[in-house]
């Protein structure tokens, strides 16, 4: 039996300890349910008051479950209840200290419930991701990849909750969480939780002192891959892109091999991009900004010309979308049938482009040449600079030209041998 220090107008005052917290029972305090003149049944309010720490106590549960809360009086003179804490997450220490603060508040004039109860009706975690695709979000490249990170992961986990009551533990929890099995995918939510809370910030939808729960928490090692084709593996690749039906596709993967370009610059191709007289192609709207102009070898542009032949007379772009006319945003299905026909299940299309850039090192291409090929971002950007870039991307293109046609010598070699096997 816990010892009880005093019992007054229906008030028991204990020195609350740990022991006593664990061991306390509703029942043992008087706790019993009775009905009301209208027959609704309710149960007996029964809260362990400290005796050490001013308007703290202990609510005890019919159902076991326990709280801290914290009894005051604000300037008007009105009594309030505050829960601090369940009492399984919350230490006695922790809980004490809380009620301190949450007094000192009191006494120079806050109201700590009612600042809980605006803080709960203050902005979502969804409602500010919808404002940050909207104003920010949508002109990102990664723009596709964020919208399924918000329908995925994040608003399942967070929407609900008002900004101001997301915590950094909650966001770690999320973070080790996920990262169990992805943790590539982990680090990226996480980038994207402290972006909409910068941006949040800025536009006034949370306080500016509020810290952002993002920041502290550490993300997963990432291994940079280093994963390249050899002439084998090219020549493999290029039987199981010759099997796809879709015209479109295999013009696709071949113009990676050829010319090293980024996923989502190759698709936005349109036809008017492509100067057959000079003998250039001009990508824009590239992730750094600039206009990329490559002088490709004739193999591209034989490739381009097939194409042009069997194009829709209305599209515009290279890689055309048939259901809304404008260009594929997304080929990882066919992809994935490729590179498994080919058995080579670990490579990702953004291995191609390292394939391209680790084969021009081999053929002893600087790596001025190899970063105007692949348009990273310290290249200049003026018009001039850009035409004779255009230029200096000839030769290495034609060498990347001459490998990829020994990949396709060598796959054809291998077809005729399969055929004479017969």
């Amino acid at each position: 039996m816990v010892e009880r220090k005093k019992k007054r107008a229906g008030k028991i005052k204990v020195r609350l300890t740990r022991d006593l917290i664990a061991q306390a029972a509703y029942e043992e305090y008087g706790g019993k349910s009775y009905e009301t003149k209208s027959g609704k049944q309710v149960w007996k309010k029964i809260i362990l008051w400290d005796d050490k720490t001013q308007g703290l106590g202990v609510r005890l549960l019919p159902s076991g479950k326990k709280t801290f809360i914290l009894w005051y009086r604000n300037q008007k003179r009105q009594e309030k209840l505050l829960t601090l804490g369940d009492c399984r997450t919350l230490s006695l220490p922790q809980a004490r200290a809380l009620a301190r603060t949450k007094r000192a508040d009191v006494d120079t004039g806050g109201d700590p419930l009612e600042e809980k109860v605006l803080q709960s009706r203050s902005t979502t975690f969804e409602e500010a991701a919808a404002k940050y695709m909207e104003h920010y979000g949508h002109r990102k490249k990664s723009v596709r990849d964020d919208r399924g990170r918000l329908k995925n992961h994040l608003l399942p986990e967070f929407g609900h909750k008002p900004m101001v009551q997301i915590s950094r533990s909650d966001v770690a929890a999320f973070h080790e969480r996920l990262g169990q099995e992805k943790p590539y995918e982990a680090n990226r939510n996480l980038s994207l939780i402290s972006m909409i809370f910068k941006k949040a910030q800025l536009w006034g939808l949370i306080p500016i002192e509020l810290r952002n729960p993002a920041e502290g928490v550490s993300k997963f090692p990432e291994k940079k891959r280093t994963r390249v084709l050899n002439l084998g593996e090219a020549a493999r690749l290029i039987r199981a892109i010759d099997a796809e039906q879709d015209p479109r596709i295999r013009l696709a993967i071949r113009m990676y091999l050829y010319l090293g370009v980024r996923k989502g610059e190759l698709l936005k191709l349109r036809w008017e991009d492509i100067d057959t007289e000079r003998r250039i192609i001009t990508f824009y709207d590239t992730k750094n900004g600039e206009d990329h102009q490559l002088r490709p070898p004739d193999e591209v542009f034989d490739l381009l010309a097939e194409a042009h032949n069997q194009r829709l007379p209305e599209a515009d772009y290279v890689f055309w979308n048939d259901r809304d006319s404008t260009y594929l945003k997304d080929i990882r299905k066919p992809w994935n049938r490729i590179r498994e026909k080919a058995g080579l299940t670990d490579i990702t299309l953004h291995d191609l482009r390292r394939s391209v850039a680790t084969w021009l090192g081999e053929m002893n291409f600087g790596s001025h040449s190899i970063k105007k090929v692949l348009n990273h971002k310290n290249i200049a950007t003026s018009e001039r600079y850009v035409n004779l870039a255009a230029m200096q991307t000839e030769e290495p293109l034609r060498r990347i030209g001459e490998r990829v046609q020994e990949a396709e010598r060598l796959a054809k070699e291998s077809v005729s041998d399969e055929s004479g096997g017969r």
